[in-house]
């Protein structure tokens, strides 16, 4: 199918944007983007899905792209969101797969709905700060993002606004600061000219209507979720780069260890984004099987 771009007004009023991709009627698979994202991250899933026969549904988490802020929210609050979506494109049950941060909106959901789910996956996820494995190895800028959308939002709104105006103005230069925190296997993903070009427009869109929706997005996987891992009953695959710098090889090792029942691949040779762009294909396969 052609790419969809769509928006519904929920039952308390808020407006909720996502895009799809794949194959219209196609195994449906909800995909959630990573911090400072938007739906548009879900077209690099559109050659997989459409080999594989999944529809992709990219939802705009709320303060992000097409969707509206929602004061307060918790992270518990998005599978009730994601059932909005699915009620009403007439979709019963569906896969969950998120990325870096997107990937605690994965864990909420097999959390809390596993009925309504047929699998779910969890890449290069993020873990809470309170978590000893989460600092080991995670590059210093990482954590003081960290620190600063806890303790202190607004100046972490300030340096995301000035980050925006670089992407927009000077893509050359937000890249090459962009790279600086990336291990090679990442570096080697941002070479692709096409990839460079949709993380900007990416960027940009998620950030169309303001910031705060990602300063609080990333307060929120930052702090306590509200739920443990060890309360997910349901199977989650999980995969994760071992020379990532975003969130530590260990992070992966702990949520493995803290889910029941999880199939986990670990790829030595992959950083935070190399592990998904690299295994697109084996990620979705996993999901539609």
């Amino acid at each position: 199918m052609s790419t969809r771009d769509s928006r519904i007004k929920l039952i308390d009023g808020r407006i909720l944007g996502y895009a799809e991709y794949g194959v219209n009627n196609g195994r449906p698979v909800f995909y959630f983007h990573g911090a400072n994202s938007s739906r548009l991250s879900g077209r690099v899933l559109q050659p997989a899905a459409t080999k594989l026969s999944a529809r992709i549904i990219s939802i705009d988490r709320p303060g992000f792209g097409n969707s509206e802020f929602k004061p307060g929210r918790q992270l518990l609050d998005w599978p009730d969101d994601v059932i909005a979506v699915a009620n009403v494109l007439h979709i019963d049950r569906f896969a969950v797969v998120g990325l870096s941060s997107g990937a605690a909106y994965a864990a909420a959901c097999a959390c809390n709905i596993p009925n309504r789910l047929t699998g779910a996956a969890m890449v290069s996820c993020e873990v809470p700060y309170n978590v000893s494995a989460s600092t080991v190895g995670k590059l210093r800028a990482i954590r003081m993002a960290s620190f600063f959308a806890r303790r202190a939002p607004w100046l972490m709104g300030y340096w995301v606004s000035w980050s925006d105006q670089i992407a927009r103005h000077f893509p050359a230069l937000f890249f090459l600061n962009y790279k600086v925190h990336l291990a090679q296997p990442d570096r080697e993903i941002f070479a692709w000219a096409s990839v460079r070009k949709g993380f900007i427009q990416n960027y940009l869109e998620a950030h169309k209507f303001g910031v705060r929706g990602s300063i609080w997005d990333m307060a929120l996987v930052a702090r306590e979720w509200g739920f443990k891992l060890g309360d997910i009953s349901m199977k989650v695959h999980i995969w994760h780069g071992g020379q990532d710098t975003v969130s530590p090889f260990a992070v992966g090792r702990y949520i493995t260890n803290e889910i029941p029942h999880c199939v986990s691949q670990f790829y030595s040779n992959e950083g935070h984004l190399s592990v998904f762009f690299n295994n697109i294909e084996q990620i979705l396969a996993a999901l539609v099987a």
